[in-house]
């Protein structure tokens, strides 16, 4: 290792400088030889010092930690090697308890100063004035300045611009001395770096620094090296953190951002965070969270490139039954969804309407079970679907027609029933078509609300016309294992002017609407046998059977999430009833 001393160069800095000398008139040459300073090394021959290059022996790999504590201040800088794999570097930083310290990164030739931490609502973290942030660095941002986070129990805004210093001794307002690390340890460089820290620079907790997270982009291979900067311009300095080497960002199902906590089964785009640590020693405890939390960052992108909402604006996005406000790219509140739309098991009626796309929404509550849809398409052709949890559902047992489903292998397929022979009815398949969207309907007398966007396109396959089931309370069955999400929607495409239909939704575990009978397990014959096993039909809207009859689905499970396999079962009446593709088809006596 070279030995540290005093040089001048003719320059605004080492990389830029042309020659080093020895003395402050820059008259006597440095021996030629090699230096380096700030993790950057540079030959001088005959001398000129040639062009600078990394110091490849001074970067430190990635995953490492750091730990600093001394009594005078300083600007601590390092270089990292982070890999040559693309992805996320993260970043965490402890910073003692009482003295805020300044965070700034430089990876490929882009600063990085922008820093949450656990817990961080909007309301965690406050800059210089006190004022609450988003983030650490808010007001910071493109200046290429530190952000400086940690605890606000001692004000650091101010001035550190003496150079009038005694070396080894520190006062408040003395320049911090410049530190490269090298060797496994920062070293002194001999000289001073005046800094002013000001409100805009703070990003701070009360009582003892949290750990604070950042995230650097690195979405190619290339470069591998990253610099580190930590500004710690008061005395008695304390600071630990680790910098992963990158990692693709776990990602987390959502909906579209909405300007309200309202549920939302659509949960069809994909996003991505990053996770919080804490403790007060390296390494830190990552926390394990699957789906974003209060204070994480979150991202469009597996690289962190682009935050997610990075506006003043808070926008809530959907993952299962909660609602995550995110606002300036990191989530602030995290709540359970409002459910939407009508409650299950109360009887509406639904208004007369034209040719178009419609839209209600259902809340089925928190309990588990089946939810029970009833659907009377009167005698215009109607398709309908359903939409719960992600997942499309467009089968139907009608009490006449038995098994009504679209043969089509598009999952999100309607199914249309009633009477598709009428004029109305297009020729199929129709393409994508432009059809009004209604979404709910509200007034007195109830006339249906044109949604947004509209119009929206919709086809009708030809393996989706499957007719039947006119003027007749149509069922279809939607299993809900888990108490979330509460949201149904149900779609209906109207072709037909005029067309007009009944549709009435029972909550999962309601005691009425999915009646248990006893029959026997699958058997080949008619054999009469013991009814001992436990199975699970939607009751007929308006009766009160005890067992299946002709054309009802029947289940193995009281969620409504398994039909029964093809074949016969004894039923508790000395009958037996033949099952296709979870539909009685049959019951003849047993022998």
């Amino acid at each position: 290792m070279g030995a540290l001393g005093t040089y001048c160069f003719d320059g605004i800095n080492f990389s830029q400088a042309t020659s080093l000398y020895t003395d402050s008139t820059l008259t006597i040459l440095a021996a030629d030889g090699y230096y380096s300073q700030g993790g950057v090394i540079r030959q001088q021959l005959n001398g000129i010092l040639l062009n600078a290059q990394p110091c490849s022996g001074c970067f430190v790999p990635c995953g490492n930690g750091i730990s600093v504590s001394q009594s005078q201040n300083g600007f601590f800088d390092i270089n990292f090697d982070v890999a040559n794999t693309s992805g996320a570097v993260i970043a965490y930083f402890y910073m003692g308890g009482s003295i805020p310290d300044g965070v700034l990164a430089n990876y490929d030739s882009t600063s990085y100063n922008r820093l949450t931490a656990k817990g961080n609502n909007g309301t965690t973290l406050k800059d210089g004035t006190n004022t609450n942030v988003d983030y650490s660095g808010i007001g910071n941002q493109g200046t290429g300045d530190p952000t400086y986070v940690g605890s606000s129990s001692i004000n650091i805004v101010g001035a550190y611009t003496n150079t009038n210093t005694t070396p080894g001794q520190c006062s408040n307002g003395d320049a911090p001395e410049n530190y490269s690390f090298s060797g496994g340890s920062f070293l002194p460089q001999g000289t001073l770096n005046p800094i002013t820290v000001t409100n805009v620079m703070m990003g701070t907790n009360i009582g003892n620094s949290l750990v604070y997270t950042m995230v650097i982009p690195k979405p190619a291979a290339d470069p591998t090296s990253m610099n580190l900067k930590i500004s710690a311009p008061y005395c008695n300095t304390v600071f630990k953190y680790e910098l992963d080497c990158p990692v693709e960002l776990p990602s987390w199902p959502g909906s579209l951002a909405g300007s309200s906590t309202e549920c939302n089964s659509v949960q069809n785009e994909t996003y991505y965070f990053v996770r919080n640590a804490s403790g007060n020693n390296i390494p830190f405890t990552v926390d394990t969270n699957t789906i974003p939390e209060i204070g994480n960052f979150v991202f469009t992108d597996i690289n962190a490139v682009n935050y997610l909402n990075d506006t003043n604006t808070m926008q809530y996005y959907i993952t299962g039954s909660i609602a995550l406000g995110v606002r300036n790219g990191v989530v602030l509140t995290s709540i359970a969804c409002t459910p939407a739309g009508l409650p299950c098991g109360t009887s509406i009626t639904i208004p007369q309407g034209n040719a178009g796309l419609y839209n209600l929404d259902f809340d089925a509550g928190t309990s588990t079970g089946a939810i029970v849809i009833y659907f009377d398409p009167a005698s215009l052709p109607d398709g309908i679907r359903a939409l719960y949890n992600s997942n499309y559902y467009n089968a139907l047992a009608s009490p006449t027609n038995g098994l009504r489903k679209s043969t089509s292998s598009i999952a999100d397929a309607f199914t249309f029933i009633g009477n598709t022979s009428d004029a109305c009815f297009p020729s199929t398949p129709t393409g994508s078509l432009p059809y009004t969207y209604y979404d709910g309907f509200s007034g007195s007398p109830s006339a249906w609300d044109v949604g947004s966007p509209s119009p929206q396109n919709a086809s009708i396959n030809t393996a989706d016309v499957i007719g039947g089931g006119i003027n007749e309370w149509n069922v279809m069955v939607i299993p809900k294992p888990s108490a979330s999400p509460a949201s149904v929607s149900i779609n209906v495409l109207g072709p037909c002017s005029n067309t007009g239909w009944y549709i009435d939704v029972k909550c999962p575990g309601d005691g009425t609407s999915f009646p248990s009978f006893l029959a026997s397990t699958v058997i080949s014959g008619t054999t009469c046998t013991t009814a001992d096993q436990t199975y699970y039909f939607p009751q007929a809207k308006g009766f009160a059977y005890v067992r299946p009859i002709v054309n009802m689905w029947v289940f193995s499970d009281i969620n409504g999430a398994n039909v029964l396999a093809n074949g016969n079962y004894v039923l508790a009446n000395n009958t037996v009833m033949t099952v296709v593709s979870g539909v009685v088809t049959a019951i003849v006596n047993c022998t």
